[in-house]
């Protein structure tokens, strides 16, 4: 009875961790999905603004014409991706053929005094501090992501919640990384 009672207590123990890591891995994976939908949502803002500055600039900027009508081709791409590793791709992409007219959101680099109408264009100065303010919630909507991920991954790699997450599908999660160059201060030049 005594041995019983014993190896039926075990048992018991053992079935709560396994409900208790379930449950805390089931908490984190939802998690990191709402923190990805939360960079999803400031990415699509930033493509819908990077559009706008684009159609903007269109009109002063007729040598660029080819490497805007790309951004425009990117931004529409980058609106589908639904993995950290192909929007950390895409995102880089995109970037780069910002820097090339000038118009990288985190370094606007280029000098707009052979466009003195674009300079003083009241649209193109508000588009440019919106995209600034979305660029800071990327970046904040990015860290929290990856710190999500990095509890997940803990959680999935480390005993005995890692014995539970390999018998019920749980993996490793990606994360959310830029290029070095976007993790500099946005810096705005004319």
């Amino acid at each position: 009875m005594t041995v019983t009672l014993v190896l039926l207590s075990i048992l018991l123990f053992a079935v709560m961790v396994v409900v208790v890591c379930y449950n805390r891995l089931v908490r984190l994976r939802n998690t990191v999905e709402e923190a990805w939908s939360s960079v999803k949502v400031h990415l699509k803002q930033r493509h819908d603004l990077i559009l706008n500055l684009v159609e903007t600039v269109k009109g002063y900027m007729d040598y660029e014409k080819e490497v805007l009508e790309e951004i425009t081709r990117l931004r529409t791409e980058t609106e589908k991706l639904e993995t950290p590793e192909k929007a950390t791709e895409m995102e880089a992409k995109l970037t780069s053929l910002l820097g090339k007219v000038g118009l990288s959101p985190v370094n606007i680099k280029a000098t707009f005094e052979n466009y003195p109408e674009l300079k003083a264009s009241k649209t193109f100065v508000e588009l440019q501090e919106a995209l600034q303010k979305v660029e800071e919630q990327i970046q904040q909507a990015r860290r929290y992501y990856n710190a999500v991920v990095r509890d997940y991954n803990n959680v999935v790699e480390t005993f005995p919640s890692s014995i539970v997450a390999k018998l019920f599908g749980f993996t490793r999660q990606s994360y959310f990384d830029f290029p070095e160059e976007e993790l500099e201060n946005v810096k705005v030049s004319f």
